[in-house]
C-alpha cells in the first residue's frame, strides 16, 4: 500500500514533463533530417559548433527553469530548447551552404513503405526518450527520499563516469560519415574490417 502510495505520488509530477517531450518529439521530428543531412555532408566542423551551442543553451534554459522551481519539466524544456536549436539551426546551415542537397519534392512513397521504415527506427525513437526523463531524474528521486545533502556525493561521483561514457558515443558519431562512404563502395570486407575495429575502440 505504502509503495502504491508513492508510486502515485510519483506518477502526477512525472506526467507534464512527459507531455511536454513527447509532443516536441513529435513536433521537432521533421527537423532531424536536416542534421543528419549535414553530418552526411560531413560538414562537421559546423555541426560541433551547433551541439555545442544547443547544450549550453539547453542546459542553461534548465537550470533557470530549475531555479524557478519547474521541478522535472525544466528537464523536458531543456531538452525542447536544444532540439529546437539543432533542427532550426541545421536547416539554415543547409538551405544556406548546400541548397542542392534539399529536395524540390518529396518521394512518393507507400503507407507500408513507411511503416516498415518508421517500424525499424522505433526503438531508437523510444530510446531518445527515455534518456530525456532518465538524465538527472535519478538525483531528483535521491532527493525526494534522502534529502537534498544527499545528492551531492551521488552527483559528484557520478560526473566522471558520464563524461566518460559520452567519449566513445562522439567517436561512433564522427565515424559515420566515412562508414557511410566505405558502405557506398561495395567493398563488405572493408566495412566488416572498420565495423570491428571501430566497436573494439569503443568497447
Amino acid at each position: 500500500v505504502a509503495a502504491d502510495g508513492f508510486i502515485g505520488q510519483m506518477q502526477e509530477p512525472v506526467r507534464l514533463p512527459l507531455g511536454v517531450v513527447m509532443a516536441a518529439f513529435v513536433a521537432t521530428y521533421p527537423l532531424r533530417v536536416a542534421p543528419a543531412a549535414l553530418s552526411g555532408l560531413q560538414d562537421l566542423a559546423f555541426m560541433s559548433s551547433l551541439q555545442t551551442l544547443a547544450l549550453l543553451l539547453g542546459t542553461a534554459t534548465t537550470v533557470g527553469l530549475v531555479s524557478q522551481g519547474w521541478g522535472l519539466t525544466a528537464l523536458a524544456a531543456g531538452w525542447v530548447v536544444s532540439q529546437v536549436i539543432l533542427g532550426f539551426g541545421g536547416l539554415a546551415r543547409l538551405r544556406r551552404r548546400f541548397p542542392h542537397a534539399i529536395p524540390e519534392h518529396l518521394p512518393r512513397t507507400t503507407w507500408h513503405a513507411m511503416k516498415e521504415r518508421l517500424g525499424r527506427g522505433s526503438w531508437v525513437s523510444l530510446s531518445q526518450i527515455s534518456v530525456v526523463l532518465l538524465n538527472a531524474s535519478d538525483t531528483v528521486v535521491i532527493g525526494r527520499l534522502l534529502g537534498a545533502a544527499a545528492g551531492v556525493p551521488y552527483t559528484c561521483t557520478n560526473k566522471l563516469l558520464g563524461f566518460l561514457a559520452n567519449q566513445p558515443q562522439l567517436l561512433m558519431q564522427a565515424a559515420q560519415p566515412g562508414l557511410a562512404e566505405l558502405r557506398a563502395t561495395g567493398a563488405r570486407p572493408r566495412v566488416h574490417l572498420a565495423a570491428t575495429a571501430l566497436t573494439q575502440v569503443v568497447l
